[in-house]
């Protein structure tokens, strides 16, 4: 009666309306009528309902358990349509218990898989598997068995067990027969995801392709949409807007005139984003226009969710842009996530209001990511709670059942039980043992990922406050050449600037760069102080020759902010002496390298002003180094000192930094 993830083309609306006016009994009126709320279910609010209705008003009088269930099942998906989590919990957990009244395996089958993929979809693992567990129960046919299997490689990829999500996707395509084409698309689809969420970008767009070619076969123009949007994602991500925005109008074509507008709104945000990125504002503004416009029939609290990120940003990045107006969008969305426990939904919100934040309102942009990193860590501790155990015996119980229920014969059944009873004794406690162990270790490792990931996240914030001094500096200098009469210094100054400037935005957004990079943007910087400073100073970079400049990485601008130091506040004497910049790199061990700074300044015991002008380079490069110490688990850290002469008389300023390193390619 109720197809596994069905996805019906609009010409099929006929055949069902054909089915409903020759309907010979409540019964048959009744599969027709499910047909329909089924079809109106993404597509169109009302009409869903009002089939649902008249499914209900039927049941009801006729007495038919069968299509009350059914009626449950379609409304606690409807439900999950609007958000409405609790409700729809209760509408499908109805539908189970009218289910197993009748022992409707079918029935039972649908409605446990269902709260499998709702509580997934809450975050809450631990309840999804359950109900996968009992889907499995009841399952009915290899179809049956694929959906519940994808679900549970879906909960995989969730806590970053890809070896498995792998495997139970690949368990899909094996028990999806060659000619279920759509089936097939679907799981080489989830593959590309899979692929896709650890970075291996080509082996994704391989999937995909496969995917969509098998969708085209069977000519299904919603799997085909789903898998062009796929693609559109994974070549953005690579690089090739172009193919992208090939894919993405290709699939819009697709949906012409075909009812989906739920699709269409997808595809309208996919592209509006990627306009947004390209600065093509006409074009971001013309898709986001048509979705506001689809939205209205579309009964989908995702799809309205994706709309008001896409156009927050929009409203942000634009050339008029309202910063204002943006995080009023993302408050107000805010306010409806929580209220209904969309999770998923609103750690997105934290993603895309930090990162419309990030210049105008750093401190903003840096709570939410720090929110974020909460959120995610306390969601991983839970869904590791017991997921293995769950997991992994309730999967592999069911496959040696199966298995050895196709070799029993009726002579050795005794011998078989009495074996498998001894043996699951001495299995079942080794698999404790290894399940313990297994969920320990992966437990450190994603922990370990995830301080990483949020080290990186902050070192980004930390880095760009280093600029805004130095960015003000320059332009005095720069104004200074010109009430000088000197356009000609002026024009180098900015030629100067501006590639600094270039090197500065192309490297602050990487962890890593090469020692060459590193050296080159510290030359310009120097040349540039230079400059601005009359040659009133010499400088020297020194590179220890155990280290390879275009291999060896190093975390990006830790000098800078002493440099800009020694010059404002400490570097010229006026004894006389020459003023000295020297900075060498070098070796210290296999993964850490020195970074030495040190001038020919008054130090800090004359220098009081110094002292209070470096508190602000030193608190956020101890803040830097406090973070890579948590990712690198090196001896990162900063010692500094004054340089004494023999008579003791302070003639210079140190400072030592031991920085992480890791090979890069160039």
């Amino acid at each position: 009666m109720f197809a596994h993830n069905k996805v019906i083309c609009q010409s099929e609306v006929s055949t069902y309306q054909k089915q409903l006016d020759a309907a010979q009994s409540s019964i048959d009126s009744i599969d027709a009528l499910v047909q329909f709320a089924d079809w109106y279910l993404y597509n169109d609010h009302d009409s869903c309902l009002m089939y649902l209705d008249r499914v209900k008003e039927i049941s009801d009088r006729v007495q038919d358990p069968y299509g009350l269930a059914t009626y449950y099942l379609i409304l606690g998906k409807f439900k999950e349509n609007e958000l409405e989590f609790e409700l729809s919990s209760q509408y499908l957990k109805r539908s189970c218990q009218i289910a197993d009244s009748i022992d409707y395996d079918m029935g039972k089958e649908y409605a446990y898989t269902s709260l499998g993929y709702l509580f997934r979809r809450q975050g809450q693992l631990d309840s999804s598997n359950f109900y996968f567990k009992k889907g499995f129960e009841s399952v009915v046919d290899s179809l049956g068995r694929a959906s519940i299997l994808n679900g549970i490689a879906l909960n995989y990829k969730s806590v970053g067990a890809f070896e498995e999500a792998t495997e139970a996707f690949f368990e899909v395509l094996r028990l999806v027969d060659n000619d279920m084409l759509l089936y097939r698309s679907t799981a080489n689809s989830n593959l590309g995801l899979l692929a896709e969420s650890q970075g291996k970008l080509e082996d994704a767009a391989g999937y995909y392709d496969v995917a969509l070619k098998q969708a085209e076969v069977s000519e299904n123009k919603e799997q085909i949409t789903t898998v062009l949007q796929y693609l559109g994602d994974v070549l953005t991500k690579m690089g090739d807007y172009e193919e992208a925005e090939r894919n993405l109008i290709k699939a819009k074509r697709t949906l012409e005139d075909n009812g989906a507008d739920y699709l269409l709104v997808s595809v309208c945000v996919k592209l509006s984003k990627l306009y947004i990125m390209q600065e093509r504002w006409t074009e971001a503004e013309m898709e986001l226009e048509l979705c506001k416009e689809k939205l209205v029939d579309v009964n989908s609290g995702s799809h309205y969710n994706q709309f008001n990120f896409a156009y927050a940003k929009y409203l942000a990045s634009r050339p008029n842009a309202d910063l204002v107006q943006a995080n009023k969008i993302l408050e107000e969305l805010k306010t409806l996530l929580l209220s209904s426990s969309n999770m998923e939904a609103f750690m997105q919100l934290l993603q895309v209001r930090s990162e419309i934040n990030r210049n105008e309102n750093p401190k903003v942009a840096l709570d939410d990511i720090t929110r974020y990193q909460e959120l995610l860590d306390s969601i991983s501790n839970e869904k590791n709670k017991n997921y293995f155990s769950m997991l992994n015996m309730e999967f592999e119980t069911e496959k040696k059942e199966q298995k050895i229920s196709e070799l029993e014969q009726a002579s050795m059944i005794q011998s078989l039980q009495i074996s498998r009873q001894r043996n699951q004794l001495v299995i079942g406690a080794l698999v404790a043992v290894v399940l313990v162990l297994g969920g320990f270790i992966f437990y450190r490792q994603e922990k370990v990922r995830k301080e990483r990931s949020a080290a990186e996240l902050e070192q980004r914030f930390l880095r760009s406050q280093l600029n805004p001094h130095f960015i003000f500096n320059s332009m005095t200098a720069i104004q200074q050449y010109l009430e000088e009469n000197e356009p000609e210094g002026a024009s180098h100054y900015m030629g100067m600037f501006s590639t600094l400037m270039r090197q500065i935005l192309e490297n602050s957004r990487q962890e890593f760069i090469s020692l060459a990079e590193e050296v080159s943007m510290l030359e310009n910087y120097l040349q540039l102080q230079q400059m601005r400073f009359r040659d009133q100073f010499e400088y020297e970079i020194e590179i220890d020759e155990d280290l390879d400049e275009d291999y060896a990485g190093v975390p990006p601008m830790f000098a800078q902010p002493f440099i800009e130091n020694s010059l404002e506040h400490g570097l010229f004497r006026k004894d006389g002496l020459k003023n000295q910049i020297r900075i060498r790199f070098n070796k210290i061990e296999e993964g850490l390298l020195g970074l030495e700074i040190e001038d020919s300044g008054v130090g800090t015991q004359q220098g009081k002003v110094r002292v209070n002008h470096q508190s602000l380079a030193t608190r956020i490069t101890h803040e830097r180094l406090n973070k890579l110490r948590a990712w690198s688990h090196k001896q990162v850290g900063m010692k500094t000192q004054n340089i004494r002469n023999e008579q003791g008389d302070v003639y210079g300023y140190r400072v030592n930094l031991r920085l992480p390193t890791q090979l890069v390619n160039v």
